[in-house]
């Protein structure tokens, strides 16, 4: 048996069994009465008896595990600054920086992007979280730790098997205070209360102390072993510009009848819509496949071609005119509250 084996289970029976073990024996005080025992019969043998509490312990603390499992993200939410030494959160970022060389998140998005498993607008609204990720941090370092180092994972393991048992105490004592305090029993229901909050201080930083000592171990690793890691992957998104084009609307037309009457030369030559908001597609690089010509009807930006190994900006603002060439790749960057709108025209 490998040691973080044990301590999952170790981890098992301190987050699951115990807590529920403490509430059915609290339970079977407060409600089994003879009435009860006519619905579920009393065991007769003494084996019978720990069978039937071990098994009511089992399912009580697995509710207990799954109400308990939400003030993770209160806590890391809310409190984990509370625990947190370093106001930057270096140890946090800097595996995380590690952890991009194996399983790049930008990079696999991009990719589900291109090949249309997710639109562009929900990768966009996707890379504007700063903490965006496909597998939580301290997820991917346990099973890296795993396959590499069970050793590691035991004792990253043993630490947060102590946060788990005092996450699920503190459900359990809550349940306590409240059954207390409907009895009028004040003076208990309040020290089992302060037990619920002491137990929640102690969880916190039982929690903190498990994903600080993950971080620490994988930044530790990851510099004895430098050559291991890969190099970083560009992060930029590659599109064609035919993501962007849309087909004329109804209130586009409408708002900009005389210019789109004009452009067209008196429907002639068929155009396309482009509204850029705020900030959107700000790491994006599209590529055009026509020669054509973007007319922008409304809002102030910048245009950057990408011709040569360089960037060249063009100011963008109503009335102005950008022809890109068959081939060529751009990048918008729009700043300003007011959308960018565009008509295109291909040639």
């Amino acid at each position: 048996m490998k040691p973080s084996d044990f301590f999952i289970s170790v981890t098992d029976f301190f987050s699951v069994l115990l807590p529920g073990a403490m509430l059915t024996w609290f339970l079977n005080g407060v409600f089994y009465s003879h009435s009860l025992s006519v619905i579920f019969p009393i065991p007769v043998s003494e084996t019978g008896k720990w069978g039937a509490f071990l098994v009511v312990a089992y399912v009580l603390g697995n509710l207990i595990f799954m109400l308990a499992s939400f003030l993770d993200k209160f806590y890391d939410k809310n409190l984990r600054k509370l625990n947190q030494k370093d106001p930057y959160d270096l140890a946090y970022k800097t595996a995380r920086n590690i952890q991009s060389n194996f399983i790049n998140s930008d990079e696999l998005a991009s990719e589900l992007t291109r090949n249309g498993f997710i639109s562009i607008s929900h990768y966009n609204e996707w890379r504007t979280n700063p903490k965006r990720e496909i597998i939580n941090t301290f997820k991917w370092i346990q099973y890296y730790f795993q396959f590499k180092h069970p050793e590691a994972l035991a004792e990253i393991k043993r630490t947060e098997a102590d946060s788990k048992f005092f996450r699920s105490l503190v459900i359990t004592f809550l349940m306590f205070s409240i059954f207390l305090f409907r009895e009028q029993n004040s003076l208990y229901g309040t020290i089992c209360f302060l037990f619920a909050l002491l137990c929640f201080y102690r969880y916190g930083e039982l929690r903190f102390k498990a994903t600080e000592k993950a971080y620490q171990l994988f930044i530790t690793y990851g510099n004895l072993e430098p050559k291991e890691f890969k190099i970083p992957v560009d992060k930029t998104l590659t599109l064609k510009e035919t993501e962007l084009k849309k087909e004329l609307k109804s209130d586009f037309t409408k708002e900009f009848a005389a210019q789109i009457e004009h452009i067209s030369e008196a429907g002639l030559v068929p155009l396309k819509q482009v509204v850029f908001e705020k900030g959107m597609f700000a790491d994006s690089t599209f590529k055009v496949e026509k020669d054509q010509n973007w007319y922008c009807l409304s809002g102030k930006g910048i245009f950057i071609l990408h011709q040569n190994n360089q960037k060249v900006e063009y100011f963008i603002q109503p009335n102005s005119i950008t022809y890109f060439s068959a081939n060529s790749e751009f990048s918008i960057a729009n700043s300003h509250d007011d959308s960018l709108k565009f008509l295109v025209k291909d040639f």
